[in-house]
C-alpha cells in the first residue's frame, strides 16, 4: 500500500470514528435528557406528597 493510499484509508477511518462518536454522543445526550426528565417528575411527586402531608 502506498503512503497516499494509507493516508486516504486513515482519513476514512478517522471520519468513521468521528461519525460513530457523534452518533453515540447524541444518543447519550438523549438518554441523559430522558433521565433528567424522569428525575424531575419524581421530584415533583415528592414535593406534592410532602405538601399533602403538611397540609
Amino acid at each position: 500500500m502506498t503512503l497516499r493510499a494509507e493516508s486516504a484509508e486513515t482519513r476514512r477511518m478517522l471520519a468513521d470514528a468521528i461519525e460513530t462518536f457523534k452518533k453515540s454522543s447524541a444518543e447519550t445526550r438523549e438518554e441523559l435528557k430522558k433521565s433528567v426528565d424522569n428525575l424531575a417528575r419524581l421530584v415533583d411527586r415528592l414535593v406534592e406528597a410532602l405538601a399533602l402531608q403538611k397540609g
